[in-house]
């Protein structure tokens, strides 16, 4: 785990997986399969545990334009600028 700093804030498009760990792959596809410009999209898996002990995953994508979280039927979603924690994994479909 390294420490990442966030110097503005994100809008992000998000999926939220309703039955963490399973479908991670299958939330990130359905984002890909439509949403526009998916190559040009920064990704990531942001996830926390709520009071009752759950993880709440989230696959997600920067938003390219204001308002395409509605406009595609998604939750909207804003990473706060700031410091955080996270990893990079590299080929995380083969771990």
């Amino acid at each position: 785990m390294e420490k990442f700093e966030f110097e503005e804030d994100i809008e992000i498009i998000c999926n939220t997986v309703t039955t963490f760990p399973n479908y991670i792959k299958e939330a990130f596809d359905v984002l890909q399969e439509s949403l526009p410009n998916f190559e040009n999209r920064n990704w990531y898996g942001i996830s926390w545990q709520n009071e009752k002990g759950e993880i709440i995953y989230k696959a997600a994508a920067t938003e390219l334009e204001a308002g395409e979280a509605v406009r595609f039927g998604y939750e909207n979603f804003t990473i706060k600028k700031g410091t955080y924690i996270a990893e990079t994994i590299m080929y995380w479909m083969k771990q």
